[in-house]
């Protein structure tokens, strides 16, 4: 554990959406996601962003729940893992895999020199690492199958 470390505070704020979906915790995030560094600012839009993009994509998802009479997805019958509802926890994965993926991203514009040029070019597999794992989450969390394809 590094000084910085020890002196981190997490951020307090919460995303909350439209009442159906989970809030997200940006303290949460920033812990599980180890990204300390980056501005509490920054990191509440991506969150932001990534709920948007993330409650799109699940929009069909969301009316067929609603309409077998689940009012919000931690209603809706799922299994727990270590007394965290599954679907609500596939929830968040998704959103701050995908928060990861574009925070990662905008972390080689602010850099110059070589160190840029490095971080760009391992910065595109961490960056697909991040953006499949948030698919995978929403694959799992739809009960669809995920499937990834590399083009060659």
């Amino acid at each position: 554990m590094s000084i910085h470390d020890s002196l981190y505070q997490p951020a307090t704020a919460d995303i909350v959406s439209d009442g159906f979906f989970p809030t997200v915790s940006v303290g949460d995030f920033q812990q599980l996601y180890r990204l300390h560094e980056y501005t509490e600012d920054l990191i509440e839009s991506e969150l932001i962003q990534a709920v948007i993009t993330i409650n799109g994509q699940l929009e069909t998802f969301k009316t067929q729940v609603i309409s077998k009479g689940y009012p919000s997805l931690a209603e809706r019958p799922s299994s727990t893992v270590n007394g965290e509802h599954r679907d609500c926890f596939l929830y968040q994965r998704a959103v701050m895999s995908l928060t990861k993926a574009n925070v990662l991203k905008q972390y080689q514009t602010i850099l110059t020199s070589d160190k840029a040029e490095h971080v760009a070019k391992t910065n595109d597999d961490t960056y697909g690492f991040w953006l499949a794992a948030s698919q995978r989450a929403l694959c799992q969390l739809q009960s669809e199958l995920f499937i990834s394809a590399e083009l060659l």
